[in-house]
């Protein structure tokens, strides 16, 4: 197909102007950024500009190297995780036990019926001594002996 020249050239200044354009707004974007040297890319003159061209392309450079070491190296290591979860079958009592605040007295627990202390024998042997038997006579609770 034969295009005749004017539309060629209208499409070629078209495209040119959009490039000069997004030239324009993204050369003030740089400008207004406050990027270090991109004021200078975007302004200064040709020796500037591949000063700082060279510079940001070798700390573009060495940065993407050092991260993708980093990367490289925490990828390396499989992650393997351990999880042991114990318990004791038995409960085991501690060395030192805190008594109540209010202990029961013993005057008072050996001076109740045996039926009343709800205690197993050995236990109420050591502490009130021989198994003692109390009987109610006419109100009054009597030692037997």
């Amino acid at each position: 197909m034969n295009r005749p020249a004017e539309i060629d050239g209208e499409a070629e200044q078209d495209s040119t102007g959009i490039w000069q354009a997004c030239g324009r707004v993204y050369g003030k974007l740089a400008r207004d950024s406050g990027l270090p040297g991109a004021d200078a890319l975007v302004t200064g003159g040709p020796i500037r500009r591949l000063l700082w061209m060279g510079a940001l392309v070798t700390l573009c450079y060495y940065s993407t190297k050092e991260t993708s070491s980093i990367l490289r190296e925490y990828f390396t290591y499989k992650v393997a995780v351990a999880f042991e979860y114990n318990t004791n079958v038995s409960f085991q009592m501690p060395d030192v036990t805190i008594c109540n605040i209010n202990p029961m007295r013993k005057s008072k627990l050996c001076a109740l019926d045996s039926s009343e202390r709800d205690m197993k024998p050995d236990l109420e042997l050591r502490l009130c001594g021989e198994q003692q038997e109390f009987s109610e006579v006419s109100g009054t609770r009597m030692m037997v002996g």
